[in-house]
């Protein structure tokens, strides 16, 4: 099964670096939002739809870990081994038995299905 039929679809989170980035990575996170969609996912559920001023960081990642618990996939973008946040989205979501995938996988897989349509 390719990335692409696991979220065809599919409920899907998107886990991608966001604190300490210039307006949280927001840009980024709507890119890999409409590939997602366009690539046949039902909903794409993205952080960066949480207002800024919580109080706590863990304030955000309770929300993050809702959103992950309703989710069919995780799919982790560039950099997200060195998010600590997107570590614990990801190890929350292995504890919970959902499925991770990596933006990079989709993408290629993408590229591959447009060279073989050629």
């Amino acid at each position: 099964m390719t990335p692409l039929d696991k979220i065809k679809g599919q409920v899907v989170y998107i886990s991608y670096p966001m604190t300490g980035i210039e307006n949280f990575n927001r840009e980024y996170g709507t890119i890999m939002e409409e590939t997602l969609i366009k690539a046949g996912a039902r909903v794409v559920l993205n952080p960066s739809i949480l207002p800024d001023g919580l109080k706590r960081y863990d304030d955000y990642l309770h929300i993050d870990f809702a959103m992950i618990d309703v989710s069919d996939c995780l799919i982790v973008g560039e950099g997200w081994v060195d998010s600590n946040g997107c570590n614990k989205e990801y190890h929350h979501a292995c504890d919970k038995d959902i499925d991770v995938i990596r933006y990079i996988d989709i993408l290629s897989a993408i590229e591959n299905l447009k060279e073989y349509e050629k």
